[in-house]
């Protein structure tokens, strides 16, 4: 081979050799890329400073750490559990609701809409401090269901699949009754 083959072969080979953001399906992400994820996570979120973002995603791996994985769910979705359970845990301390009430589903639900500006900052916060100003802002933010929640039973119906002889078999069917 020539020197300008040579060349472009090293060339080629240095482009395909760049390694990718994400890991492969089979790999386990390192720590560091469950970081960065995290990072990236929390800013999708709504939270616009990169240092608290990564304050944020650092305080996610440090619970990660805490809680036994689960069987069947890999680090990646484990690490969005345990983020999604320090969001709800913080809302729960600042509400004084409990973690299962619908209150903190619906403040969630509405921080996460974007109604709330600069929710993110109220993260770092003072606990009585992000108590008053959620307080208020939350109020003008939750939407309530109407009617009001009552939950029925639903009567039990049978399910036929869909098929074009379905409605002359049934026809059939009746004629041949009668």
């Amino acid at each position: 081979m020539d020197k300008s083959t040579v060349s472009a072969v090293s060339a080629v080979s240095a482009v395909s050799a760049a390694t990718t953001y994400l890991p492969e399906i089979n790999q386990i992400p390192t720590d560091e890329q469950l970081r960065e994820r995290l990072q990236v996570y929390w800013q999708a979120l709504g939270v616009s400073d990169p240092v608290q973002s990564s304050k944020l995603a650092e305080y996610s791996m440090q619970r990660l750490a805490e809680r036994q994985e689960i069987a069947g769910i890999d680090p990646a979705t484990h690490a969005i559990l345990v983020t999604h359970a320090l969001l709800d845990e913080w809302l729960t301390t600042v509400l004084e609701r409990a973690q299962t009430s619908q209150a903190v589903t619906a403040a969630r639900a509405a921080l996460l809409s974007g109604t709330i500006t600069g929710w993110s900052e109220l993260l770092f916060a003072p606990v009585d401090q992000a108590r008053s100003v959620l307080k208020t802002q939350l109020a003008a933010s939750i939407a309530e269901p109407t009617p009001r929640m009552c939950p029925n039973i639903m009567p039990t119906q049978t399910i036929e699949p869909f098929s074009l002889f379905g409605s002359l078999l049934r026809g059939w069917k009746r004629i041949s009754r009668s």
